[in-house]
C-alpha cells in the first residue's frame, strides 16, 4: 500500500487524458507532451498500483475496469483541485476547450496546436465528445470541430461557424473487398452494399445520400470500434471524411477516395454569446494556418 503514495498529479492527469481521447497521440497533444512520454507515465502508474489500467489495440485504447474506477475518482480530485486553484486571484485565462466527435483537425491536429504554442501562451484542450453541439449548449466545451456537406449546412440557435478547410470523402471497406483493388470508387458503386452510419459522426447521414439521388440500405452503429469491425468483416461499407484514415487505421480496412462525392466542410462552431476570450485569436490563427496549407485534406 505504501507504494501507492508515489502516485502524482501527472499520473492522474495522464490517465484522465487517455480516457478522454481515442489515441495516445491525441492524449499526449492535450497534455503538451509526447506519445512515448505519456506511455511511460501510464506504465509507471500501472506499476505503482500493480494493476493494468489501459487495454491497447492497434486501433484504439480503452480503460480496464480498474482504469475506469481510477479515472472516476481522479476526475473528482482534479476538479476539486482546479476549483480550489481557480478561487485564488489570477489573471490567467482558462484553457480553450475544443470538442470533436471523430477526428479533430485530422492530420493537422498536432502541427496546428504545436505551431500555436510557438507564439501563444493560451492553453488549448482537444476534447473527444460524442455530441459536440450538445456539449456546446451545455457549456462543457468552448468550440467544436464540425464536418458536414455544404448542402446540409444549417444554423443552430445561438451558434456561429467559421469554415476552416474542406476534406474529401472516402469509402471504408474490407481489405478483401474487390473494390479495394481500385485506386478510387464512386458513390454509385457503393449503393449495392449496406452503408454503416456511426452515431459518433454526423458527417454522413441518410439525408446526404438521398440528396445525391441514392437511397441505399443503411444501418446505424454506436461507435467507431463497432463501425470498423463490421467493415473489416465485409458486412458493410462506410463513408467518412479523409481525416478518419489518419486517426483510425487498420490492416483489415481499406480506405479509397470517392471520385464523385461532394467535399465536406470543416468548421469551427462556437457560441454567439459570451465566447471564450481566446476563441477569436485561435479562429484567426487556424484560418491562416489552413489557408497557408492550401490543400484539401
Amino acid at each position: 500500500m505504501t507504494g501507492r503514495t508515489d502516485v502524482e498529479l501527472r499520473h492522474l492527469r495522464a490517465i484522465v487524458a487517455v480516457a478522454d481521447s481515442e489515441t495516445f497521440t491525441t492524449a499526449a497533444a492535450r497534455l503538451r507532451t509526447t506519445q512515448p512520454t505519456l506511455s511511460r507515465t501510464i506504465a509507471q502508474l500501472e506499476a505503482i498500483l500493480g494493476t493494468r489500467l489501459v487495454a491497447r489495440t492497434t486501433r484504439s485504447v480503452t480503460l480496464t475496469r480498474n482504469g475506469q474506477r481510477l479515472v472516476d475518482h481522479a476526475r473528482t480530485m482534479l476538479d476539486a483541485l482546479d476549483e480550489a486553484l481557480s478561487s485564488l486571484e489570477s489573471v490567467s485565462t482558462p484553457p480553450l476547450r475544443i470538442g470533436a466527435a471523430w477526428a479533430g483537425f485530422g492530420p493537422d491536429t498536432v502541427p496546428l496546436i504545436h505551431e500555436w504554442r510557438q507564439t501563444q501562451e493560451q492553453v488549448i484542450d482537444i476534447v473527444h465528445v460524442p455530441d459536440p453541439v450538445r456539449e456546446l449548449h451545455r457549456g462543457a466545451i468552448d468550440a467544436a470541430v464540425i464536418r458536414e456537406a455544404p448542402s446540409r449546412r444549417h444554423s443552430a440557435d445561438g451558434l456561429q461557424r467559421r469554415r476552416l478547410t474542406s476534406e474529401r470523402l472516402v469509402a471504408a471497406m474490407s481489405a478483401h473487398d474487390q473494390r479495394a483493388t481500385e485506386p478510387e470508387v464512386t458513390l454509385r458503386s457503393l449503393m449495392s452494399t449496406t452503408i454503416a452510419l456511426c452515431t459518433t459522426s454526423s458527417t454522413i447521414t441518410e439525408r446526404m445520400l438521398h440528396d445525391h439521388g441514392d437511397t441505399p440500405r443503411t444501418i446505424t452503429v454506436g461507435g467507431t470500434e463497432e463501425w470498423l469491425t463490421l467493415i473489416a468483416l465485409g458486412d458493410v461499407v462506410g463513408i467518412t471524411s479523409e481525416s478518419t484514415t489518419h486517426n483510425h487505421q487498420s490492416p483489415d480496412v481499406a480506405f479509397r477516395p470517392i471520385a464523385d462525392a461532394p467535399l465536406v466542410e470543416v468548421s469551427l462552431v462556437s457560441p454567439v454569446e459570451r465566447p471564450h476570450p481566446a476563441l477569436g485569436p485561435f479562429e484567426a490563427f487556424a484560418h491562416t494556418y489552413f489557408s497557408r496549407q492550401d490543400h484539401t485534406i
